[in-house]
């Protein structure tokens, strides 16, 4: 029986760490303005958080509808744990 240690990329375990201790790590995705970002080793957290500023310059403007940018959050797929 071969024993595998698994977690999710919102463990925030350094993607190198997980390579070189042959740990899976699963990608959470996050859905902004209808794009699906995947959390996987490529993915720039800074340009994830300059999202959240560039937004603050328009919360001025009435009846502005900023519903879309609300982030959501999706679990891994099944496929992704293989």
């Amino acid at each position: 029986m071969t024993i595998g240690l698994v977690t999710d990329s919102g463990s925030d375990l350094p993607w190198d760490f997980a390579k070189k201790n042959n740990v899976k790590i699963a990608c959470l995705y996050m859905y902004v303005h209808d794009e699906e970002l995947k959390e996987d080793e490529n993915f720039d957290r800074a340009a994830y958080y300059k999202l959240f500023e560039d937004e603050k310059a328009f919360l001025h403007i009435p009846k502005l509808n900023l519903y879309s940018f609300v982030p959501k959050t999706s679990q891994p797929n099944p496929k992704d744990y293989t």
